[in-house]
């Protein structure tokens, strides 16, 4: 479940077309009179049925560079005001990464890569069955708009993309060298933009880091409501995530917390959690992100994660996936 944010921005679009919301919004029971609740969810399926029915209504095939190209700050709520207000395009895009999908209803997760070489960085996209979904198309064709277009407006100065590519078969290679700047790869083994400028290090001139720290605590309490997570289990998440592999032990923690190991036993038990099961989620998460990055070893991972040994990781990360970690970078890795 998500907010609908990115929904309210698809109508405000096709109303500006002449299209009328019933249509829109037709077999999807979703009722527009809602959308402006700001405890109001929905669900990806029904996300999934407004989009197909933007594309079938419109006729138009390339419709995400359209909606992409029209999207701006203010249209990313409380999720843009916390990226305007960064330091830098890293920590921008962090929050896209961590926020887009449960804050704005982003069909499609996100990862960033920096590349070895420094300077060059990518975002890579994934989504349910991508090589011939229609719908994860058109939403990769939303972000590499809104990537283009809000990191340029955000570094002040021009993005600069100089590796497109895509999961998908052939389409018109000439439209997306025209929005995005060079002619797409398909068919890849990934989805994914890599870009020269602007850097991850440039500073951003909205730079507030007392409003961004307003902006991004305002995120995550909404992100947990979202995720229908107590607000101390979200801490812990996010506390257990900034220790990067060194993983304290309940009492730790909860004292890191300013709570007492009895009240979040407690509250762990009320969600169905152990303590030991959400520090495997977190250690799984890791991992996934440091696989997925193509610059890290098995063995490696396996220290960051808190193994002693990579045999022990490969064992575990089995256990919780149901595949090898070697299938996992076979189907996850960029192709570089």
């Amino acid at each position: 479940m998500f907010r609908p944010l990115k929904l309210r921005h698809y109508l405000a679009f096709t109303r500006a077309i002449g299209l009328k919301d019933d249509e829109v919004l037709e077999g999807s029971e979703i009722e527009v009179d809602k959308l402006q609740d700001v405890n109001y969810l929905v669900d990806s399926l029904q996300s999934r049925v407004v989009v197909m029915n933007m594309m079938r209504l419109t006729e138009n095939q390339y419709l995400g560079f359209e909606v992409g190209r029209q999207t701006e700050l203010i249209d990313l709520g409380i999720v843009g005001h916390a990226m305007l207000s960064c330091a830098n395009a890293r920590a921008s895009a962090g929050i896209w990464v961590r926020f887009s999908n449960e804050l704005l209803g982003s069909l499609v997760k996100t990862v960033l890569i920096e590349q070895e070489n420094g300077g060059c960085w990518s975002l890579i996209f994934t989504g349910d069955e991508p090589t011939k979904d229609p719908v994860f198309r058109f939403c990769v064709e939303e972000l590499l708009m809104i990537a283009g277009k809000l990191g340029g407006q955000l570094a002040n100065q021009q993005a600069v993309a100089t590796r497109l590519q895509l999961s998908y078969g052939p389409s018109d290679p000439e439209l997306y060298s025209r929005y995005i700047g060079c002619l797409p790869e398909f068919n890849a083994k990934c989805t994914k933009i890599t870009f020269s400028a602007p850097s991850l290090d440039v500073p951003f001139r909205g730079t507030d880091e007392e409003f961004n720290a307003i902006c991004v605590q305002h995120c995550s309490q909404i992100a947990r409501q979202v995720a229908g997570t107590s607000p101390l289990i979200g801490r812990l998440r996010d506390y257990l995530l900034s220790q990067r592999g060194g993983y304290p032990g309940l009492d730790e923690a909860a004292s890191s917390l300013d709570t007492s190991p009895r009240t979040l036993r407690r509250q762990l038990q009320k969600h169905e959690y152990t303590y030991k099961r959400l520090v495997n989620e977190v250690r799984l998460e890791l991992a996934k992100e440091y696989l997925a990055s193509g610059h890290i070893t098995p063995k490696e991972v396996a220290y960051l994660v808190g193994f002693k040994t990579a045999d022990a990781f490969r064992v575990a990360f089995k256990q919780w996936t149901g595949v090898t970690v070697g299938q996992f970078q076979a189907d996850n890795s960029p192709n570089l």
